[in-house]
C-alpha cells in the first residue's frame, strides 16, 4: 500500500505491534494534482513509500510467504526507472 513517508516509522511500528513484518518495497514520488479551486498549486509531488506488510500462508502461520508477486516486480521496476 502507499503511504507517505512522513509516516513510515509509525506505520512500521504499528504493524510490528499488531504482530506482522513491514517492508519499504519502494520510495516513488507521487504527482497529486489540484483537486479543489482553492488549492493553489496544479499539482504537488509527495513522497511515499510502497509498503509491503507480510502475511502468513494460510494453514501455516510460522511461514512467511515472503515470495515476490508479479505487481511487486512491477513496482521494484518502476523504482528502478524512476532513481
Amino acid at each position: 500500500s502507499f503511504h507517505k513517508t512522513t509516516t513510515r516509522d509509525y506505520l512500521l511500528r504499528k504493524v510490528s505491534e499488531w504482530g506482522y513484518e513491514a517492508r519499504v518495497v519502494a520510495e516513488l514520488k507521487f504527482d497529486l494534482p489540484q483537486a479543489y479551486k482553492f488549492h493553489t498549486k496544479k499539482s504537488v509531488d509527495i513522497q511515499v513509500d510502497l509498503i509491503r506488510i507480510q502475511t502468513w500462508k494460510q494453514g501455516n502461520e510460522d511461514t512467511v510467504d515472503d515470495s515476490m508477486d508479479e505487481s511487486e516486480q512491477t513496482v521494484e521496476t518502476i523504482a528502478k526507472i524512476q532513481s
